[in-house]
């Protein structure tokens, strides 16, 4: 069987959303939160904003804020929505903007 990749599972996410399956939704969002990378996480932070994933906002958010200083130079970064950048600045505010490494 081959690899399952972050896109595919944010497809069926969409999908389980689309077609009110909580349980199949639930499952994509499990596997995205222990996926998240570098590559993935602007696009799974649009994702969990637009299919109402808050345990995957909340594990992408600690991600992004982990490796703020390189978040914030990816072209994808400035590309996600303006809610989304949002909740990523006031996490920085709230956490005296110690962030980092």
């Amino acid at each position: 069987m081959a690899e399952l990749d972050a896109v595919l599972l944010v497809h069926l996410c969409e999908l389980s959303e689309r077609y009110i399956l909580p349980f199949l939704k639930n499952i994509c969002e499990i596997w995205l939160e222990k996926h998240i990378c570098m590559e993935s996480v602007c696009m799974l932070l649009d994702a969990a904003e637009k299919y109402c994933c808050s345990s995957l906002m909340s594990k992408a958010v600690e991600f992004a804020l982990m490796r703020f200083t390189d978040m914030i130079v990816a072209d994808e970064f400035l590309k996600l929505p303006e809610k989304v950048l949002k909740k990523i600045f006031e996490e920085v505010h709230k956490r005296g903007c110690k962030i980092g490494r």
